[in-house]
């Protein structure tokens, strides 16, 4: 039997992030981008709560992906992200924001 495992897709260093710019200076891609899908782990501490958009497309289209009014400034927040081959991933504040934790990990 074998068990599900973490491959760590990326951080974000703390500190502040201009607004639209994007978090990740490489798209994140499915490790394996031969498979249908994958699950991505979003781990977060922001020092506001500010939204947070997602492109599956390299920036071609944003989309919010979470709401001020569900991150809390300086609480831990997980999230699950599904994503298919072929996606190109990465992450933005359209306001600018500070974070304190921003962490990416795929189940393999």
């Amino acid at each position: 039997m074998t068990g599900t495992k973490l491959f760590a897709k990326g951080s974000v260093a703390a500190g502040a992030k201009a607004a639209n710019v994007e978090f990740f200076a490489a798209d994140l891609l499915p490790q394996d981008n031969a498979n249908w899908a994958s699950v991505f782990h979003v781990s977060i501490v922001m020092l506001a709560a500010d939204s947070i958009q997602v492109t599956w497309n390299s920036g071609t289209a944003w989309e919010d992906w979470i709401e001020t009014d569900v991150l809390t400034a300086n609480e831990y927040f997980e999230k699950t992200l599904f994503v298919r081959s072929g996606d190109t991933v990465n992450f933005r504040s359209p306001e600018g924001t500070t974070i304190d934790r921003f962490t990416v990990d795929e189940e393999v």
